[in-house]
C-alpha cells in the first residue's frame, strides 16, 4: 500500500498565543500563504517522480499509475496548467544534495511540499511553489517522517536551484517584531486573493508555526486572547493581531446600510455562511475531483460526491467553532444551509 505522507495541519497564530503555544524568544520568518492547494512530490535522486501528494491522499503514484500526468487539476487550480515535468530535474539535483546533509535519512526518496497556484483567473496555467520538505528518521526503534519547515538558508536553497518559493516577508527578528512589520500589510492588503501569512521559527521544524490571515480569509468565530499576562512587546502585537481579525467584520458585510440593520440572528446566519464558505473552499482546495469533474458526472456520481462535500465541510465547519471556543450553529439550520451552498457551489458556480 502506498504510504500518505501529509504535510502537518498548524494553527492560527492567535490561537498558539492564547495557548502559550508560541516560543516568543526565537526569531522567525514570515512567507506569503498562497491560496492554492496543498501538493507534495516525492523525488528519487535517479528516478525523479515517485508521487504526487494532495492533503488528503495521494494523487498519483509511480508504482501504481504508470507514466506521469502531463497536466496537473487538482483542489482551487482549474484548467489547463503548467506541467510538472520542468521542475523535477531540479528537485532531483536537490533531493541528491539533501541526502547528503540530512544523513540520519533512512529513504532514497525526499517528499517537496509546495503551493499548487494559479496568481490570477486569467491565467490559464498554475506553478508549484516549494514552502518545504520531509526526511525519514528512525527514532527510538520506530521510522518516523520529520517535517522541514522554511528558514531564510532553506528560502535560498530553493532560489538557487530554479525553484520559485513564495514570498519572503520578513526574517532576522522575534514574533513581537515580525507582526509589527506585517501589521501594515495584513491591515491593507496588496491582493484581493492575499490570503496572510505563514510564520515558523528560524529552526526549521514543525514548533512554533502558525498562520495568520488577512480578514477577508479569516475563519475563526471569535478572538483568542493569553490567559496570563505577557511581556508588553507582545501585548502589543496580540493587539495587532485583534485589529486585523476585525477587519473581517467589514469584509463580511455587502453594505454599510446592511451592517446598520443587521439583526442579531442575521448576523449569526451571515457568520454561519462564511464560516461554510471558507470551509467549502478548503475542503475543495484539498481534493482531486474539481468542481467541472462533479459537474460532467452522471446524477447518481453527482449525489456522491455531493455528500461528501457536505460530510468534510461539516466537520471543518465544526473543528472551527471548537477552535475558536465556540458552540456551532444547530445541527439542523447548519445542514440546512450547508446543503444550499454545496448545492450553488456545484451547480451555480457560487
Amino acid at each position: 500500500m502506498v504510504q500518505h505522507t501529509r504535510w502537518p495541519k498548524f494553527h492560527n497564530l492567535s490561537r498558539l498565543l492564547a495557548l502559550h503555544e508560541f516560543d516568543e524568544s526565537v526569531n522567525v520568518i514570515a512567507l506569503e500563504k498562497l491560496d492554492g492547494s496543498n501538493l507534495g512530490l516525492e523525488i528519487h535522486e535517479d528516478k525523479g517522480l515517485i508521487a504526487m501528494i494532495g492533503r488528503n491522499s495521494v494523487l498519483w503514484h509511480k508504482q501504481q499509475n504508470g507514466t506521469p500526468f502531463q497536466t496537473m487539476k487538482y483542489g482551487n487550480v482549474k484548467g489547463t496548467v503548467e506541467p510538472i515535468e520542468p521542475i523535477i530535474p531540479k528537485l532531483m539535483v536537490l533531493a541528491r544534495k539533501l541526502r547528503i546533509q540530512e544523513t540520519a535519512h533512512t529513504s532514497d526518496t525526499i517528499v517537496f511540499y509546495g503551493e499548487w497556484y494559479r496568481f490570477n483567473e486569467t491565467n490559464a496555467e498554475a506553478s508549484w511553489h516549494p514552502f518545504g520538505y520531509a526526511v525519514k528518521l528512525i527514532l527510538e526503534g520506530e521510522l518516523v517522517n520529520q517535517f522541514r519547515t522554511m528558514t531564510v538558508e532553506r528560502h535560498a536553497m530553493f532560489l538557487e536551484h530554479g525553484l520559485d518559493p513564495p514570498a519572503l516577508l520578513f526574517h532576522g527578528g522575534p514574533l513581537t517584531k515580525a507582526v509589527d512589520a506585517l501589521f501594515p500589510l495584513m491591515i491593507e492588503p496588496p491582493r484581493p486573493d492575499f490570503e496572510g501569512v505563514f510564520i515558523t521559527s528560524e529552526k526549521g521544524g514543525t514548533r512554533d508555526c502558525g498562520k495568520w490571515k488577512t480578514g477577508a480569509f479569516e475563519e475563526q468565530t471569535s478572538f483568542q486572547y493569553p490567559a496570563t499576562t505577557c511581556s508588553e512587546e507582545m501585548a502589543t502585537a496580540i493587539t495587532q493581531l485583534k485589529e486585523v481579525f476585525e477587519t473581517k467584520q467589514s469584509v463580511s458585510k455587502i453594505s454599510t446600510k446592511k451592517k446598520m440593520h443587521t439583526t442579531k440572528q442575521e448576523a449569526e446566519e451571515q457568520e454561519m455562511d462564511r464560516q461554510i464558505k471558507l470551509a467549502l473552499r478548503s475542503v475543495l482546495s484539498k481534493s482531486s475531483t474539481t468542481i467541472e469533474d462533479i459537474r460532467a458526472m452522471d446524477r447518481n456520481c453527482i449525489a456522491v460526491e455531493m455528500k461528501r462535500l457536505h460530510s468534510e465541510t461539516l466537520e471543518d465547519v465544526c473543528e472551527t467553532y471548537k477552535a475558536s471556543g465556540m458552540d456551532p450553529p444547530p445541527p439542523k439550520e447548519l445542514k440546512k444551509r450547508l446543503g444550499k451552498l454545496v448545492a450553488m457551489a456545484v451547480f451555480k458556480g457560487d
